[in-house]
């Protein structure tokens, strides 16, 4: 997955086949050879975390906002439902200090330090103890701070 990223101009690029086009301050999701372009001139907060997967791509800021793009058909995203493919940025969290994620499942870590996950869950990927198939929201995993 061709992944670029540009920390002063915060541009980003990534998907399935080499990006054609890449000007300006335009982030593009190339998916099976297509160019969307995504978010235009983004400017702000730093960047301090991304995290890529086979199917998803999470950012998170120095301001504790976290969000995702990609394939949420696992509810991945924890944005409360399933769609297939969420083709622009979503906020998925705030007051997030860490996220880490498979293809299938998210986590993250709060500022309180709580740990919260969301996605595949048939066999109990999520640690909660109680496998349910797909969690679409964000729950909290931990009952201690980690």
């Amino acid at each position: 997955m061709p992944i670029f990223f540009n920390n002063a101009s915060h541009d980003i690029a990534f998907g399935h086949s080499p990006i054609e086009k890449m000007g300006g301050n335009v982030i593009t999701y190339s998916m099976y050879g297509e160019n969307i372009p995504v978010i235009e001139g983004i400017k702000g907060p730093k960047i301090i975390k991304l995290v890529s997967t086979v199917r998803n791509l999470f950012v998170l800021y120095e301001t504790g906002n976290l969000y995702g793009i990609g394939d949420n058909v696992y509810g991945q995203l924890g944005i409360g439902d399933d769609t297939s493919n969420q083709f622009s940025f979503v906020k998925i969290a705030e007051n997030v200090r860490d996220v880490f994620a498979t293809s299938e499942t998210t986590f993250y870590i709060d500022n309180s330090d709580y740990l919260y996950g969301a996605g595949y869950d048939s066999h109990g990927c999520l640690g909660n103890g109680s496998p349910t198939g797909y969690v679409k929201t964000f729950n909290r995993l931990s009952s201690e701070k980690i």
